[in-house]
């Protein structure tokens, strides 16, 4: 992750208490509930501040420009309904810099070791928006800011305020999982999780990254049964067939991998084509192999390509010249 410049550090640092102080200062969450439901749905990508409804999921340069917004907004309005000029001018100034986004913020879910996986974006089932108390909101606007400066310890700790006086505060358990994800404690994720299905059992986004963090510990057969308990719910989902497949790949059955890869080809096809070009690798079928990833590199990004390189399920196939044609190209 690149680094700012430390000028640009710095006017951050001035800026965002002056937002989260006006904010607080004159209750105005309205608005701020409006953009911070549309940034939440970004997810695994950026923290959640309030509890969101269903909308159209976002690319993270539109996050970014809305948040911008989001402080701007709460910059202009600081100069129409407050006494503290000095202060809301310099901000206001300030955002004018097109510099003025959160930078460091918590990174998509990596994918496991060996094979590639979708670990979010989606959509969840909404569930109706209840506005926290004042005093838990302003716990989980600190722990925002704390996560998103990767000051993971401050966050949690924030986080923890804000839940002794809203228990049902769902956006929290959900960033408090993505610290845990950062921080390599899938056993505490998987409780976040499950407290945010306690409050709603249809939650897929819960409910898949649930089932990774069960896969990274080895309980194959639990995210199993928690990636079934998605399709129950949305027998279209196009995420779980691959989180899934991931597992039955991890318990060495790689033929029900490859069954659960097929099924989302039309609606997955940069995962399920990818891995199920690993799998026939794995299982020595040079050809389907070479197959498949051919028809998954025009879906794959230069990450991707780039792991596919070092990728271990591809050491059948990874010194054929077709694999080098496909892979690194001209």
């Amino acid at each position: 992750m690149k680094k700012n410049r430390l000028g640009k550090q710095l006017t951050l640092l001035a800026v965002r208490p002056l937002v989260w102080l006006h904010t607080v200062l004159t209750g105005d969450l309205e608005q701020h509930r409006q953009w911070n439901r549309r940034i939440s749905q970004v997810k695994g990508s950026t923290p959640k501040l309030l509890s969101s409804g269903i909308s159209v999921p976002m690319t993270r340069e539109e996050a970014r420009d809305l948040e911008s917004q989001r402080f701007a907004y709460s910059a202009g309005m600081g100069l129409l309904r407050t006494a503290m000029v000095g202060s809301f001018v310099l901000a206001a100034a300030v955002m004018t810099y097109d510099s003025i986004t959160p930078t460091n913020s918590v990174p998509v879910l990596k994918a496991p070791q060996q094979v590639q996986v979708q670990v979010l974006p989606r959509q969840s089932v909404p569930i109706p928006y209840v506005q926290p108390p004042k005093l838990a909101l302003d716990h989980a606007i600190q722990g925002y800011y704390h996560q998103i400066n990767q000051e993971y310890q401050a966050a949690l700790s924030q986080y923890d305020e804000a839940l002794k006086v809203h228990p049902n505060y769902s956006d929290v358990y959900w960033n408090k999982a993505l610290i845990h994800h950062q921080m390599g404690n899938y056993t505490k994720a998987i409780q976040s999780y499950q407290q945010m299905l306690r409050i709603n059992p249809n939650d897929t986004d819960a409910l898949y990254n649930m089932g990774y963090a069960m896969d990274k510990l080895g309980r194959y057969g639990e995210a199993i049964q928690v990636y079934d308990q998605i399709l129950s719910v949305d027998s279209t989902d196009r995420h779980a067939p691959i989180g899934k497949g991931i597992s039955q790949y991890h318990m060495g059955d790689y033929d029900a991998a490859i069954a659960e890869f097929a099924k989302v080809m039309d609606t997955n096809p940069r995962y399920s084509l990818y891995n199920m070009a690993c799998m026939y690798s794995v299982k020595g079928d040079v050809e389907q192999a070479l197959h498949f990833l051919e028809r998954a590199v025009p879906h794959m990004d230069q990450d991707m390509l780039d792991w596919a390189k070092q990728d271990p399920d591809f050491e059948a196939i990874r010194n054929l010249p077709r694999f080098q044609d496909l892979v690194y190209g001209d």
